[in-house]
């Protein structure tokens, strides 16, 4: 009888070539995922503010009051506040702010034109929804009355980590329609790039 051929194990240089080629595909995989990431947060934050600013102009018709978006940063983090219009946001605990994803921020002037007072981005409507602007703090109502707006106002977000891909919500009327758009593109008849 012959002795039988013992089974061979593989060797520390096929355990190393394999641990390399894993690891190649792994840091290709996440290069490529970390956009898409990113991408995804700016789209859910730029929905959440369409939410908010749909749900303050619904508020004023159902409940017959000047209801309020606030659209603050505080220290890097963007946060949204719907609120009666009398409320002034500005002053701590008035208001309940609502985060958005971690690294999304507003594109600036002329990209974002919403009115900002006290360094918060404010829309207000009126008790029949229509927007206007905001008067500031103190005033019974705080909506310039009767009702001034200019339209198109619009909000631009980016990414402070991936600033070539943005998304925008526009109040493009004085009946308070409002659309979504993306960016950059060539600047448009108002001058925005995100449309």
């Amino acid at each position: 009888m012959k002795p039988s051929k013992k089974s061979r194990g593989y060797t520390l240089i096929e355990i190393l070539v394999t641990v390399v080629i894993i690891g190649i595909f792994a840091v290709i995989t996440i290069a490529n995922l970390f956009p898409w990431i990113q991408k995804s947060n700016i789209n859910n934050a730029n929905n959440q503010i369409y939410q908010g600013i749909s749900q303050a102009q619904a508020y004023s018709t159902q409940r017959n009051q000047y209801y309020q978006f606030s659209l603050q940063n505080n220290n890097g983090v963007l946060q949204y506040a719907v609120h009666l219009a009398s409320v002034d946001p500005s002053v701590t605990g008035n208001v309940f702010w609502k985060s958005l994803l971690d690294k999304v921020t507003i594109v600036a002037s002329p990209q974002t034109n919403m009115t900002s007072l006290n360094s918060i981005y404010q829309i207000c409507f009126t008790e029949q929804g229509f927007p206007s602007t905001p008067s500031g703090s103190g005033i019974a109502h705080a909506c310039t009355i009767p009702a001034t707006f200019t339209p198109p106002q619009q909000i631009t977000l980016s990414s402070s980590l991936y600033s070539n891909y943005q998304r925008c919500v526009n109040v493009s009327t004085l009946l308070g329609a409002m659309t979504t758009g993306y960016g950059p593109q060539a600047a448009n008849s108002n001058g925005f790039t995100c449309y």
